[in-house]
């Protein structure tokens, strides 16, 4: 994956970088989990296919939040990567997973080896439009 990443990714920089902390993440981590949808189990209606398919990437996000919330319950720390957004189709083949598999989410779970260096998040009033 690490070289796949840094294919993917090889004009953006710090790219080697990226990958490598993904890599010792991932190394370090007592579990992850590589959350896919399954166009298999999606419903095929005629002129709903876009939709069909973002309501089931909006259920596996679902999941995942809930996968990170019950972590952290239990004194967990879990991470949510988007890697498989970008390199999926090498994930799903490298794994040997069945072609009607999209990888979505890789979670890893375990307790950090740090403190992250904190982040700037946008804050509700940011993120949200009101009309009147």
């Amino acid at each position: 994956m690490y070289g796949r990443y840094i294919e993917r990714f090889k004009d953006e920089p710090g790219a080697e970088e990226k990958a490598a902390r993904l890599r010792r993440r991932l190394r370090n981590a007592p579990l992850a989990i590589l959350l896919c949808l399954d166009h298999k189990m999606m419903r095929n209606i005629a002129g709903r296919e876009r939709i069909e398919w973002v309501m089931a990437t909006q259920s596996i996000a679902a999941a995942a939040e809930n996968m990170w919330l019950a972590a952290r319950s239990m004194g967990l720390d879990a991470m949510w990567i988007a890697a498989p957004l970008a390199i999926g189709d090498y994930m799903r083949d490298g794994l040997g997973l069945d072609g009607s598999l999209e990888p979505q989410i890789l979670m890893a779970f375990g307790h950090r080896l740090n403190d992250p260096e904190p982040k700037r998040e946008l804050g509700w009033r940011e993120l949200t439009i009101f009309i009147e």
